[in-house]
C-alpha cells in the first residue's frame, strides 16, 4: 500500500517485483493518520492525553475495588495507560505541551495512588511508583527505533535507513 503526500492521488501504478501496490488516498499507522494528496499530511488520530485520563479513570475504578489498591493501580497504569500512550512513541514527534500534560496526568494518578498529601513533592511521588517520565520513556523508544531500523536486515529495516539518511537533520529528533 502506498500513500503519495504532496502529489496528486492516483494515475501511477506501483510494484514491487511482480506483486502490484495499491496507491490509497489515506491510511491509519502508529495511532495517526496518513492522508494523501496535494493538501495531504500526517494527523493525529487520537489524543494521548485523552487517551491517558480516559484509561487512567478505568484503572482507578478498578483498583478502588480490588483488595490490593496500590498492585492494581500501579501495574494497570503501566500496562493500561502507558502501553496505549506509547504506542507509536519511537516513531513519532510529540509536541512538549502534549508530553507536559502527560507528566501531569501520571503524576495526578500517583498521588490519587498513594493517597498524598498536597505538600509531598512530584520527584517523591514518581521514585516511590519507579515510574519514568514520558520523556525517559520517549527517549528510550527513539532509540530502540533507531537501533532497529540500522542493525534489522528486513525490509522495513531498509526502507527506515533510507528514510533517516532522507531526513538527515531536518528531523524534530
Amino acid at each position: 500500500m502506498v500513500v503519495r503526500v504532496g502529489g496528486p492521488f492516483g494515475g501511477g501504478e506501483w510494484y514491487a517485483g511482480e506483486e502490484k501496490i495499491v496507491e490509497k488516498k489515506e491510511t491509519r499507522y502508529l495511532g495517526m493518520k496518513i492522508v494523501g494528496g496535494v493538501q495531504g499530511g500526517i494527523r493525529s488520530l487520537t489524543g494521548r492525553v485523552e487517551m491517558c485520563h480516559r484509561v487512567a479513570g478505568l484503572v482507578k475504578f478498578v483498583a478502588k475495588r480490588s483488595g490490593s489498591r496500590f498492585l492494581i493501580g500501579r501495574e494497570g497504569c503501566k500496562s493500561g495507560v502507558v502501553s496505549r500512550i506509547m504506542y507509536g512513541g519511537g516513531a513519532l514527534v510529540w509536541k512538549v505541551e502534549e508530553r507536559n500534560q502527560l507528566e501531569k496526568e501520571q503524576t495526578a494518578f500517583g498521588r490519587w495512588l498513594w493517597k498524598a498529601h498536597p505538600s509531598v513533592r512530584n520527584a517523591c511521588i514518581q521514585a516511590v511508583s519507579g515510574w519514568s517520565t514520558f520523556s525517559e520513556r520517549e527517549a528510550k523508544a527513539k532509540m530502540g527505533y533507531v537501533r532497529k531500523i540500522c542493525v534489522g536486515g528486513s525490509m522495513v529495516a531498509e526502507v527506515g535507513r533510507g528514510v533517516l539518511l532522507e531526513m538527515g537533520l531536518k528531523s524534530d529528533w
